[in-house]
């Protein structure tokens, strides 16, 4: 029998560079799959910064990975709250904290790879990603779900789905605002219109469209009042002229200064 002819290998072109390397367990890790793209891109730059022998020792600061991540500055806070989830999900450790005085950035950990210890021993990796769980998940569509079980119990405790004219949102209402039968308008089916009209001089409720016959401050005439229930004048040329005439009687109560001519 003639030998197997071996394929030939497919050999990337780095351009002398080398690889940026993500084990396959990491990628189909729970952990790496809770990530959202924007958290991915960010431990994509720090991972960057890994060179085979500095694992703990990893120096990245928000300034450089935001470099890396746009042309345009990405700020800092979301940058923070990426590195805060991928030391939750358990990808990422702190190796030691940033000092501001030193001026020196934090540096991290990868946990899938191993580290050195002081005296060059490696030390195994801690797979500290493997331990996380996701949270369940909750169908917001379906009345079956924990949370719009309760929200459907809830609702028919205390008298009806939203949508009728006895909901739970506009009784609530309701009573905060005025009592059953008083001071609505329009619809009495519909408790979320409330008459939001103050009460007069009489103590009678009174609404925009009501119109009183009143006489007129000014000329004494009979005029219908319209929308304001204060009007006291039947026209602008009265309300003007009464507001000259008071301005005379109060410049004719003012007392005279001892001297002035």
């Amino acid at each position: 029998m003639g030998r197997k002819r071996a394929e030939p290998s497919q050999k990337a072109d780095t351009r002398n560079g080398r690889w940026i390397g993500l084990p396959e367990v990491v990628y189909t890790s729970a952990a790496y799959r809770a990530l959202t793209a924007f958290e991915r891109a960010v431990f994509q730059a720090i991972h960057y910064r890994f060179n085979g022998f500095n694992n703990g020792e990893i120096v990245c600061s928000y300034d450089q990975i935001s470099d890396d991540l746009s042309a345009k500055q990405v700020h800092k806070g979301r940058i923070g709250k990426a590195v805060a989830r991928l030391l939750e999900v358990g990808l990422l450790d702190i190796g030691a904290e940033a000092r501001w005085k030193e001026r020196q950035a934090r540096t991290y950990r990868l946990t899938f790879i191993q580290t050195t210890d002081g005296h060059g021993k490696a030390v195994a990796a801690t797979n500290d990603y493997r331990f996380y769980t996701p949270p369940e998940k909750q169908n917001d569509g379906d009345d079956s779900s924990p949370r719009n079980a309760n929200l459907v119990t809830n609702r028919h405790q205390e008298g009806g789905l939203a949508g009728d004219n006895v909901s739970p949102r506009k009784n609530t209402r309701l009573s905060a605002a005025t009592p059953t039968g008083n001071g609505q308008s329009g619809d009495d089916s519909s408790p979320l219109i409330v008459k939001p009209y103050p009460v007069d001089r009489m103590g009678k409720n009174y609404t925009p469209h009501e119109t009183r016959s009143a006489n007129c401050d000014d000329c004494g005439r009979d005029f219908e009042r319209g929308a304001h229930p204060a009007q006291r004048y039947c026209s602008e040329t009265c309300r003007k002229r009464a507001e000259k005439k008071r301005a005379r009687d109060r410049q004719s109560e003012k007392p005279r200064v001892a001297g002035a001519v």
